[in-house]
């Protein structure tokens, strides 16, 4: 080496120990996780000894365990904790089939009502104004048709039989 090269790296290493060390004091979080990661990455890269795998294989087994009884310990956990709020399998399904029966209450009230205007309209009846209780009995407001009131004895065998 000739003492023009022996400068020159010299100042390109003192550049490079200038920009480490001022990375590092700017964002020593930064160069943490850098390292960390090269790290990982060099010992993804080296193949591992028989050694490391006998030494290795009962810590994984015990993490795998441990990791297992407390997936299973948060599921019973949680379990628990819907049942104590009387959120189970019944009593979601009562809820749905409740859901099915207004929504079938709601669905008859209003083709009853619909079918009595429209019926009333054919014949010349009533000037538009359908009767207050859209034909089944219950509660219908004639300013707004999509705001029908439902009562929850309402009959349901025009729709089942409809079904």
């Amino acid at each position: 080496m000739t003492k023009t090269n022996t400068t020159t790296d010299q100042s390109t290493i003192d550049a490079a120990t200038a920009r480490a060390t001022e990375a590092l004091d700017t964002n020593p979080l930064g160069v943490l996780a850098g390292g960390l990661a090269l790290g990982a990455i060099a010992g993804a890269l080296l193949p591992r000894t028989d050694r490391e795998k006998e030494l290795l294989r009962p810590v994984g087994a015990k993490i795998g365990a441990t990791a297992a009884a407390a997936i299973a310990a948060a599921k019973e956990a949680g379990r628990t904790e819907l049942e104590q709020r009387g959120l189970t399998k019944e009593s979601a399904r009562d809820q749905a089939k409740s859901l099915f029966e207004n929504v079938a209450k709601a669905a008859t009230g209003a083709a009853t009502a619909g079918a009595k205007t429209a019926k009333q309209q054919a014949t010349g009846g009533a000037t538009g104004t359908p009767d207050s209780t859209g034909g089944n009995g219950d509660s219908v407001p004639t300013a707004d048709p999509h705001k029908q009131v439902v009562s929850a004895d309402t009959d349901l065998g025009d729709f089942r039989s409809a079904v």
